[in-house]
Formats: C-alpha cells, sequence, structure tokens
C-alpha cells in the first residue's frame, strides 16, 4: 500500500521474473489488508503470512499461482526480532525509511503453477523482508540469495545510510545461514563494514569480534521495479535476479572457514 502527500492510496503488487521482465499490479484499496499485531498482509486473492503464502495471478495477465505452507527458520527466529538494519534508530517516528527480515529461510511445502504446469514443492525455502516509510535512500546496495553450490542456506546484505538530524549515518547489516551455523553483522551493534564497486563488480565486507564475511557481487542483468518517494510509487530503480555472489566467512584469525558460491542471487546496486 503507497500513501502519497495528498493522502491517495494505492494496494499493488509487484512481480519480477529473472527474463527482465517485471508487473506493477494494482488492487481496489478495500481487498488490501495488513495485521498491525502479526506479520498478515492481504492483497486481492494473495495472502502473505509467517506460515502461508497465497498467491493467484492468473487473471491478471501472469499465468502463475502458489499455495504454500511454511516453517520457520530455527537458526534466524523470533529471538532475532533486531534484524533490521537501522537497530535502536528503528524505533525513531521520523525515518523516510524502514527495513526488516522477516524469514531467512523458511522452508516451503506445496504446489505451484506456473504456465500451464503443475509443480509440487517439498523442502523448498522462503526469505520475506518489509520495507516501509515514505522513501527509499538516494542509494543503496542490496542483496539476497537462497541458492548455493555447496551448502543449504541463505544470504542477505544491505548498505546504505540513514538520515539522523540532517547528517547521513553509513548503515549496513548482513545475515547468513549455511547449514548449521548463524552468522550476523550489523552497523547498528557495532560492526564495521565497507564497500567497493568497480568494473561491474561490487566488494563488500563486513567485521565482527569473531567473524568477517567478505562478498563479491556480479548482477547480471536487470528488470525494472517501482520505488517510493514521498508514498507515491513513481522512482524506478533496477534489480537482477541472476546475481552471483562468491562469499567467503574468516574468524579472528583471518582463517577461512566458509566458502561458497551463490547463484540465482536478487542484487540491486542504486548509485
Amino acid at each position: 500500500m503507497s500513501i502519497d502527500r495528498f493522502g491517495v492510496r494505492t494496494a499493488f503488487l509487484q512481480w519480477i521474473e529473472s527474463d527482465g521482465s517485471s508487473h506493477y499490479f494494482t488492487y481496489p484499496n478495500e481487498e488490501f489488508y495488513a495485521s498491525d499485531s502479526e506479520f498478515d498482509v492481504r492483497i486481492g486473492p494473495n495472502r502473505f503470512s509467517k506460515n502461508h503464502i497465497t498467491i493467484d495471478l492468473q487473471n491478471r495477465g501472469v499465468l502463475f499461482s502458489a499455495n504454500l505452507h511454511l516453517e520457520p527458520s530455527p537458526l534466524f527466529s523470533e529471538d532475532y526480532h533486531p534484524l533490521n538494519v537501522m537497530g535502536l534508530l528503528s524505533k525513531a517516528p521520523f525515518l523516510p525509511c524502514y527495513h526488516h527480515i522477516i524469514q531467512m529461510g523458511a522452508k516451503a511445502e506445496g504446489s505451484v503453477r506456473w504456465k500451464g504446469e503443475q509443480r509440487t514443492l517439498n523442502k523448498s525455502v522462503i526469505y520475506i523482508e518489509k520495507d516501509w516509510g515514505t522513501s527509499f535512500p538516494k542509494r543503496w546496495n542490496w542483496l539476497q540469495s537462497l541458492k548455493f553450490e555447496n551448502h543449504l542456506g541463505s544470504l542477505s546484505a544491505v548498505t546504505s545510510s540513514v538520515p539522523f538530524l540532517g547528517i547521513p549515518v553509513p548503515a549496513g547489516m548482513a545475515a547468513l545461514e549455511l547449514d548449521n551455523h548463524r552468522f550476523f553483522w550489523s552497523s547498528a551493534w557495532g560492526h564495521s563494514w565497507k564497500s567497493s564497486w568497480k568494473d561491474q563488480i561490487l566488494e563488500l565486507s563486513f567485521k565482527n569480534s569473531k567473524h568477517s564475511l567478505h562478498l563479491s557481487i556480479q548482477a547480471n542483468g536487470y528488470a525494472p521495479l517501482i520505488a517510493p518517494v514521498q508514498g507515491e510509487m513513481k522512482r524506478t530503480i533496477n534489480e537482477s535476479l541472476n546475481g552471483v555472489i562468491t562469499l567467503k566467512v574468516l574468524d579472528s584469525k583471518g582463517n577461512i572457514i566458509l566458502a561458497d558460491r551463490a547463484l540465482q542471487s536478487g542484487v540491486e546496486v542504486v548509485r
């Protein structure tokens, strides 16, 4: 749901495919519902909650429907509620944008129908995050992946800046599950991060007292998405669903303890 500066409300759903196509579907406002006590959002026939996802876009020109039951990840669970990039600043009522991870790697079972073909999903993985506020930042880096060559897991990272009293405060966060290991870095917790961009390669690194994470990200092909400006969905950004991420986790002595490559990754580099 977007609400512009005149109070005009627009319920919508965006759909993106790895071939570079995307769609922006609007719905009557009376078909929108969001609980104020738990994660439960409904837009027309589509519902997203902690334990279920139901999607039906077939009457909107996209031959896709899904009915999934979710089992939340036992690693990043309710006890990790601070999974947001702003930390304590997320309680401030005046920030233009807020970001929070809901599910890192929830197990999904159910059925999906895509272009006339019915598929049954068993032990698939789902990632869910939310953003709210009035406007996205001017610039940011964001990535997410659920597909690794050598491990089972989920990865998400975002870097940007948070405007505080007119001063941009650098903010960064990364969360990683690989097999039964859980890692977390956040500038809100005093952890450090840095980034660089050269020859279409984004390099991100995060460090806490126990571990450091090094990411090398390459986006392959983009699709347009609509983003908010003062509550109005009128800014176009680009996202890749074919990104490749090379990652390394090191201990405090610099020894590599985990290394892998993530494929079919979502990547946004907004500069």
